[in-house]
């Protein structure tokens, strides 16, 4: 039975880089044709409640608001979620979350289908993990090991690798301007990206106290990060955007992966591998089991298990000078992977499962301007 969609609504989580990797993902499974509204995950303010908008042909990015706290934050977002479907008249809509935490002010919607892009996936019970898990009608997963778990216990997972524009970060090996935001760095670098609230902050910690001439270069959400500002060789620029991270990884010495919370990083196969090996940044990374099978087993990436082993791997990648056949076998490994992912399989559920009705641009439709709840 095919179910048909005419409006598409993200729920988006907390890192600003969200966006364009829940857009990839529409785009790869050939959603394009129906309205897209892309809410981002709420912001706090003292005194404000609402949202605001901004809208792009058939793409409305929605910027919720709360002032409240726990149950009665949800409560209010409930209210402006229930604002906005009418104010936009959606109808017959897909929910796509990007994070589970978005299900406890959105549990009272009632679907036509629900994907779940489960990349926040945890050992440990969650319950509104559980919830919107048992309610999805097609979940899809980064990693070989969510994926793996999830099909135990559901028949609708599969596999959606995030993708990675291999080119783009292949050239990051010839840029030779630094970009404004880190010119004055000095070095040795060492540099991460990411998602901050999964940073093993203490790991970084002992590593700037232990190399205080190395240099730390972060380059994620802050607010996750606050206990590193007071070391002066720990750099925090907060995210600088997807299009810029090739420009700040080509002047960097050495990538890390500092993922903490063994709970948190089970499931976890950070994409930020794959960027900084097609860049040529030699990678020392915390165990997570993908890793270990994907990199950590060719060789490709260094799986410290301790700071201690950490500090010592990356001081041996900034002693080594010859990286040539690494880099070659790097290059081979993804370009053979980038040919052996699942997209047909997701692309083939999606046909014969979901039916996106095209629909008139937004600008020529029913507009709202920017409002409170």
């Amino acid at each position: 039975m095919t179910t048909v969609i005419r409006d598409i609504v993200c729920l988006l989580n907390k890192q600003q880089y969200s966006f364009p990797e829940t857009f990839q993902s529409l785009e790869r499974v050939k959603c394009e044709s129906s309205r897209v509204f892309m809410i981002h995950y709420p912001h706090y303010q003292q005194d404000h409640e609402g949202y605001s908008i901004s809208v792009e042909e058939r793409l409305v990015h929605i910027q919720l608001y709360t002032c409240a706290n726990s149950e009665a934050a949800n409560e209010a977002l409930r209210e402006t979620i229930s604002k906005i479907f009418y104010d936009f008249n959606i109808d017959r809509y897909m929910l796509w979350y990007d994070t589970s935490a978005a299900y406890g002010w959105t549990d009272h919607l009632l679907p036509s289908a629900t994907v779940y892009h489960c990349t926040d996936l945890v050992a440990t019970e969650n319950a509104s993990q559980q919830m919107l898990l048992q309610r999805a009608s097609t979940i899809l997963t980064d990693g070989l090991s969510a994926h793996e778990y999830l099909k135990t216990k559901f028949s609708n997972v599969y596999l959606l690798k995030s993708r990675v524009d291999l080119e783009n970060f292949y050239e990051a090996r010839y840029y030779k301007k630094d970009p404004i935001g880190q010119v004055n760095i000095p070095y040795p670098r060492i540099g991460c990206f990411g998602d901050g609230h999964l940073f093993d902050v203490e790991l970084i910690k002992t590593l700037a106290e232990t190399r205080p001439h190395w240099q730390f270069v972060v380059i994620a959400d802050t607010q996750d990060l606050e206990l590193l500002s007071k070391f002066n060789n720990i750099h925090l620029l907060g995210w600088r955007g997807e299009s810029k991270l090739a420009e700040y990884i080509s002047n960097w010495d050495v990538g890390i992966i500092p993922y903490g919370d063994e709970n948190k990083r089970r499931f976890q196969n950070p994409k930020e591998i794959t960027q900084l090996l097609a860049a040529g940044k030699p990678v020392v990374s915390t165990s997570m089991t993908d890793v270990l099978r994907t990199f950590g087993q060719n060789k490709l990436v260094r799986i410290a298990g301790t700071s201690a082993q950490m500090i010592m791997m990356i001081q041996e990648e900034l002693k080594q000078r010859d990286r040539v056949q690494w880099y070659n076998n790097v290059k081979d490994f993804l370009n053979e992977r980038s040919l052996h992912n699942s997209l047909e399989s997701v692309q083939f559920h999606f046909r014969t499962h979901y039916k996106f009705e095209s629909t008139c641009k937004l600008s020529d439709s029913h507009k709202v301007e920017p409002a409170s709840a």
